[in-house]
């Protein structure tokens, strides 16, 4: 057997466990159990011929390439050869006992304090909730990729089970590369099939907004909610930030309301990109110049509280009371942003006004996310009209195009073709 990636991927288990070696490698065996599990082993002496072998498993072949195992068994063979006994200096670098659970209390310590509010508090959710209860008691250094596949695999909820293995991945990074806690240097995460996520393409219609308006009309007339509730969601409309940025505009520093935007500190790419420029558009700026301030509280939207804003999940309650009265289904506040988006392209302004107008740093971001180009239902018109000439000798639904003018210019020009 020619001993490559693929010859090893065609190994069939056979009813007794099997050990094939590296001819190039000395040391390197690769052991095939009979229900098919494939695995890294480096065998070694410490001594003379005499002197007894020792196996040390290093790894899985799903998840650790053959190229890979050559380079670890090679550091492994000069460790060996040098008087060093791998597996005893495996356990001198690495804390023995090391599990799950140990590893999420260092990085909380470590690393979570650095973050955003928000990532810190989606962290750790997936933490409490799905990381620790099933994971927590499992060594970090004996985690495999099947184990972490097969509890990935058994979260009910797609969306919060990729979730969770980003954040896993995030901390098995760190015992990797930094803290040295594995010793075959392998994320078991990085294999891991996530669940697709299809991207939202959700349209902010007009008869949508002019619903909701009319909702928010009448429920502030109510007084259901705070007035600065419902001024949430009309700014949140006008500016197009992210929820978490409207909210925590402030009245005694960032916003400058005759200039027209507002100064982000604490946002989503603050490490990459700094301090996030947010525009406030003259309509926002008359919603925020007529806000009542309530007692010290600094922000424009005062929670509940003290010296804090109106919190996310309560804005969310909120707007799902208004989409349900005004009858728009599947709409999230965060969709704004792309109807910013496709109001610019659709005037004409460029990804790249389209980008700023969002805080995007990559107008990239903007094209792949957020812009959704209306120009496409007059482009599939205009495609359209020579087909639907050639199968049925007029255009389909002419009439309902654009206007009555249309239809008698192309009318006009069927007439003189003909003639």
């Amino acid at each position: 057997m020619r001993f490559t990636q693929e010859e090893i991927e065609k190994i069939e288990p056979q009813p007794v466990r099997k050990n094939y070696s590296d001819p190039k490698t000395a040391g390197l065996v690769l052991r095939v159990t009979p229900n098919g599990a494939k695995s890294w082993w480096f065998v070694y002496r410490m001594g003379g011929r005499s002197s007894p072998k020792r196996w040390l498993k290093f790894g899985e072949f799903d998840a650790l390439p053959l190229h890979r195992a050559h380079k670890q068994a090679r550091i492994y063979r000069a460790q060996a050869d040098t008087g060093a006994d791998p597996a005893k200096k495996i356990k001198e670098e690495t804390t023995e006992g090391e599990t799950v659970a140990s590893l999420a209390r260092k990085y909380r310590v470590e690393v979570m304090p650095k973050l955003g509010a928000s990532t810190q508090g989606s962290y750790g959710s997936a933490l409490d909730i799905y990381i620790l209860p099933k994971l927590g008691r499992f060594p970090v250094r004996e985690l495999t990729t099947n184990q972490v596949q097969v509890w990935h695999d058994a979260i009910s909820f797609p969306i919060a089970a990729n979730r969770a293995l980003a954040t896993l991945s995030a901390m098995m990074t760190l015992a990797v590369e930094v803290w040295g806690m594995r010793p075959d240097g392998l994320n078991p995460c990085t294999r891991v099939e996530r669940n697709p996520e299809p991207p939202r393409a959700r349209d902010v219609r007009m008869e949508e907004l002019r619903a909701v308006g009319k909702i928010l009309g009448e429920m502030e007339a109510e007084g259901s909610h705070s007035l600065w509730m419902f001024a949430a969601i009309r700014v949140a409309a006008l500016c197009w930030g992210r929820v978490s940025e409207v909210l925590g505009l402030r009245r005694d520093r960032g916003t400058y309301l005759e200039d027209g935007y507002a100064t982000i500190k604490e946002h989503k790419g603050k490490k990459k990109a700094g301090d996030k420029r947010l525009e406030i558009p003259p309509p926002a700026a008359a919603i925020l110049r007529k806000l009542s301030q309530d007692g010290n509280n600094p922000y424009y939207f005062p929670g509940r509280v003290r010296n804090r804003p109106i919190s996310r999940d309560g804005l969310y309650k909120v707007w799902a009371e208004v989409c349900i009265r005004a009858g728009v289904e599947d709409l999230n506040i965060h969709d704004f942003r792309s109807l910013a988006a496709s109001e610019a392209e659709a005037q004409g302004l460029g990804p790249k006004t389209g980008a700023a107008i969002l805080g995007h740093k990559d107008i990239r971001t903007t094209l792949k996310h957020y812009t959704r180009a209306r120009k496409t239902r007059e482009a599939a018109a205009k495609v359209a009209e020579p087909i639907a000439r050639a199968l049925y000798g007029k255009v389909s639904g002419e009439e309902d195009f654009d206007s009555a003018d249309r239809s008698t210019t192309i009318t006009a020009k069927r007439t003189k073709r003909r003639s």
